[in-house]
C-alpha cells in the first residue's frame, strides 16, 4: 500500500458527505433543514425549530417512532456534549452515512474486489438518492443512518461467519429499526451458502444468529413499552396502515409519484447488479447476494406499497444494502465490456441509434414532467426530477450502446476508437 493511501478512503467519503449535506442546505432546495413551523424566520443554516420538533415526535410523541429509541438516544446523548439537538441530528445523520460509506467499501474488499473496484462501490453507495437526498421532502430519513450502519456491519461479520458478532450487530439494527426483520430471509440464505465464508455455516448456528436478536427485541420491547406507556400496535395504527395502498395509488398521479419514487430507490441499483450476475465471471458467492437482493426486493416493495407511504423513498432501499458493495465490480467491469467512457461515443457515428436514443430520452423528459408528480413539495425546490431523468438516461445509454454492439458485432472490451465505424455505421 503506498504511502498516504489509508487516508484516500475517509478523505474520499467526507467529500462525498460533504457534498450531500451542500445540497441539503442550498437555497434552492427543501429538506427538512430548512421547513419553517409558523412564522418562524430561519436564522442559520437549519430550521432549528422544526428539527427540535422532529426529535421530539420520534421520542415522545409518535407511538411507532417511540419503539425505535437508539438514534434518538445518541442525538440527546450528543446534544448534552455541546450542539443543539438541530446540529445533533444532522451530525449523527451524516456521520452514520459516512460510516456507511467505508463499510461498503469493507465489505468490497472483503469479497475480493480490488480497491478501485471498491472505491466504486462506496461512490455509487453515496450518490444513490435515498443516501444522497437523504434528508429531502419526502424522503424524510430519521432512524436509518443507524440501522444501515448496523446491517452493513452484521453483512460483514455474517460472510465472516462470526456468529456472536452477527447476532449482537442484529440486535442493533432491530433496535434502530424493525423492518430489519424484512432482511432475515436473505441473512438466512447467505449464511447457508457454502460459498459465501470460510465454511458452511451449519443450519443451527444460522438459526441461533438470527433467533436470538429476535428473542431479545422482544424481550426489549415486553420492558421498554410498559415503561413508555405504550401497549402493543394500536387498533388505529393498524387500520391507517391498511389504507395506505389505496393513498399510494388513488389516482393516477399518486400511482405515478408511488411508483416513480420506486423506480429511484432501486432502478439503478437492480440495472448494476442484474449487468453484475449476467456476467460470466461473476463468482457464485456474488451471484448468492444477488439472489438474496432480489428476494428482498420483492417482498420489500410488497410491504412498502401496500402498508407505507411509497413516496418515502428511503422505505424502498432497504434490500439494497445486501449487494451495495458489488456495485462498483459492476460498474468497473461493464465499463470495460463497453470500451471505457468514450464506448459510448459509438452511437454518434450510428444515426439510427441516435434518433431511437434521441426520441426515448424525449419520453423519459415526458415521463418526468407529466406523469411524476409531487404530494409533499415542488418540483422546482428539490432534485428529484432532476436524478430521475439522469439516471434514466444513463441507463438507456448503456443499453443503447450494447444493442449496436451487438448489432455490429463488436466484442466486449474493444476500445472505443477503434471499434467507431468509418462510414458513420449507416
Amino acid at each position: 500500500m503506498k504511502k498516504g493511501s489509508i487516508w484516500i478512503t475517509p478523505l474520499r467519503g467526507i467529500v462525498l458527505t460533504l457534498v450531500s449535506f451542500l445540497l441539503h442546505i442550498a437555497p434552492f432546495n427543501t429538506s427538512m433543514f430548512s421547513v419553517q413551523m409558523g412564522n418562524e424566520v430561519q436564522e442559520g443554516l437549519l430550521a432549528e425549530r422544526y428539527l427540535s420538533y422532529v426529535v421530539e415526535v420520534h421520542r415522545d410523541l409518535e407511538p411507532a417512532f417511540v419503539r425505535r429509541p437508539l438514534t434518538t438516544w445518541l442525538i440527546e446523548g450528543l446534544s448534552m456534549v455541546g450542539p443543539t439537538e438541530a446540529w445533533s441530528f444532522v451530525i449523527i445523520g451524516f456521520g452514520l452515512f459516512f460510516v456507511c460509506g467505508l463499510l461498503v467499501h469493507g465489505l468490497a474488499l472483503q469479497l475480493d474486489h480490488s480497491r478501485r473496484e471498491a472505491a466504486a462501490a462506496q461512490v455509487i453507495f453515496h450518490v444513490l438518492p435515498t443516501v444522497l437526498f437523504a434528508f429531502f421532502t419526502p424522503i424524510y430519513t430519521y432512524d436509518e443512518p443507524l440501522q444501515y450502519f448496523f446491517i452493513l456491519l452484521s453483512l460483514g461479520w455474517l460472510l465472516k461467519q462470526k456468529w456472536v458478532l452477527f447476532a449482537v450487530g442484529l440486535c442493533g439494527a432491530l433496535l434502530a429499526r424493525e423492518t430489519t426483520l424484512i432482511l432475515f430471509p436473505a441473512f438466512l440464505m447467505i449464511g447457508l451458502h457454502g460459498n459465501m465464508g470460510p465454511a458452511k455455516g451449519p443450519f443451527w448456528k444460522v438459526l441461533a444468529a438470527l433467533a436470538f436478536p429476535i428473542a431479545a427485541y422482544a424481550l426489549f420491547l415486553f420492558h421498554y413499552l410498559p415503561y413508555r406507556g405504550l401497549g402493543a400496535a394500536p387498533e388505529s395504527e393498524l387500520t391507517s396502515r391498511g389504507q395506505l395502498f389505496h393513498a399510494n395509488f388513488e389516482t393516477a398521479e399518486l400511482a405515478g409519484e408511488s411508483l416513480s419514487f420506486l423506480y429511484l430507490a432501486v432502478g439503478l441499483p437492480i440495472f448494476l447488479v442484474l449487468l453484475h450476475a449476467f456476467h460470466t465471471r461473476a463468482p457464485e458467492r456474488h451471484r448468492t447476494l444477488v439472489r438474496a437482493f432480489l428476494f428482498t426486493l420483492f417482498i420489500n416493495t410488497l410491504i412498502v406499497l401496500v402498508a407505507t407511504k411509497a413516496k418515502e423513498a428511503r422505505l424502498q432501499f432497504l434490500p439494497v444494502l445486501l449487494c451495495a458493495p458489488l456495485f462498483g465490480r459492476a460498474w468497473l467491469v461493464d465499463l470495460r465490456r463497453i470500451g471505457g467512457l468514450r464506448g459510448y461515443l459509438r452511437l454518434t457515428r450510428y444515426w439510427p441509434g441516435l434518433l431511437l436514443f434521441g426520441f426515448l430520452t424525449c419520453l423519459i423528459v415526458l415521463f418526468s414532467d407529466h406523469l411524476f408528480h409531487l404530494s409533499d413539495g415542488e418540483r422546482n425546490t428539490n432534485l428529484h426530477h432532476e436524478y430521475f431523468v439522469a439516471q434514466s438516461v444513463l441507463i438507456l445509454l448503456n443499453l443503447c450502446t450494447t444493442a449496436y454492439m451487438i448489432k455490429k458485432g463488436i466484442p466486449p472490451g474493444v476500445e472505443a476508437e477503434s471499434a467507431l465505424p468509418a462510414d458513420g455505421g449507416a
